[in-house]
């Protein structure tokens, strides 16, 4: 909601008073005739159709000079609601909304422009907020080129409701570094928006909006390069408190034990934020969530009940084409 300070002056010109006027809606006269339109702001709630059966053009509650006007504004002065000509809005302290809700032709275009206003694009290009709004659009719906800005803010329009805000700076960081040492014309150009992200043209924006794609395709590759790191572990684990990287269900069977049958078991695979591969067995179906990202511990599976420090074969472990080294464990408990 806009706030706009309104000054009151003796007829002196001396300051009365510093008050808060809020704009809610104007009335233009169509063509110099007696018939009016109106464009209210979403903040009004104001029946501007009852309003204008009895609308006096004529009137300004400021002055209080009688004259034919082509524009009236509707204004919350305080809990008041007052019917100002144009001159006597000349004390706005941000005349933006002024801007817009005169340059409006029609309900739907005001509240547009309302809308970009509000997200900081209207008559500039802020890039950062650009950016997070794209990424928030993208992240909602999937990619789409945008021909336009003007096309992309229309998308966003229809979609804002739907889309949750995105932390963008770590995201603007991660594709600076990545984007630096770039041979690509086409990445430079947008390492460069990147590094002048707060004043930027709408030239830029057929470029920028390419940053979502660039940033998810870092971002998997970062996640293979992780997941390659721990596929040929050669390391075991030897009891100490880890944290658990990822958790995934390999199997689940029934089996006999000893004097026990139908013993229904669960393995699961997990590796640690050291990139050991644990594989851990127990009767006791486990939620990764419950567990991912805490720190935990296991208890190792042996071939003898005594390990003596030092000699890793007598931990039980196996080679995995995908893993490397994977170590037998159970009892897989919060640290």
């Amino acid at each position: 909601m806009r706030v706009y300070k309104r000054v009151r002056r003796h007829r002196d010109g001396t300051h009365l008073r510093e008050e808060k006027m809020e704009i809610l809606a104007l009335i233009k006269r169509i063509n110099n005739t007696n018939t009016f339109d109106f464009f209210k702001l979403s903040n009004c709630s104001i029946d501007m159709v009852a309003y204008i059966k009895s609308f006096d053009c004529t009137r300004c509650d400021i002055c209080g000079r009688n004259t034919m006007r082509n524009n009236v504004y509707l204004v919350n002065d305080n809990g008041k609601i007052l019917q100002v000509g144009q001159d006597c809005l000349s004390n706005l302290t941000n005349p933006e909304m002024l801007e817009v809700i005169n340059k409006s032709t029609s309900q739907n275009d005001l509240l547009f422009n309302e809308f970009l206003c509000r997200q900081g694009m209207y008559n500039h290009f802020d890039g950062k907020k650009v950016l997070e709004n794209l990424f928030s659009l993208y992240s909602a719906r999937g990619f789409i080129k945008f021909n336009s800005y003007e096309h992309f803010q229309g998308e966003l329009y229809k979609y804002a409701k739907d889309i949750k805000p995105f932390e963008i700076t770590t995201a603007i960081s991660m594709l600076i570094d990545y984007l630096k040492n770039t041979n690509n014309e086409f990445l430079y150009k947008l390492y460069q928006y990147l590094t002048t992200i707060n004043c930027l043209d709408k030239n830029s924006f057929r470029v920028l909006q390419y940053a979502f794609n660039t940033y998810n395709k870092m971002v998997e590759s970062n996640q293979k390069s992780e997941q390659s790191q721990a596929k040929y572990c050669q390391e075991l684990y030897k009891g100490e408190v880890f944290e658990v990287k990822s958790m995934e269900l390999k199997s689940n069977k029934v089996i006999t034990v000893a004097y026990r049958t139908n013993v229904e078991t669960y393995n699961y695979i997990v590796i640690t934020d050291t990139n050991k591969v644990l594989d851990i067995s127990g009767t006791i179906a486990l939620d990764p969530a419950d567990y991912i990202g805490k720190k935990c511990i296991c208890k190792n599976k042996v071939y003898v009940s005594k390990v003596v420090e030092g000699d890793d074969k007598n931990f039980k472990s196996y080679n995995s084409r995908t893993y490397g080294i994977v170590t037998l464990c159970n009892r897989l408990k919060l640290a």
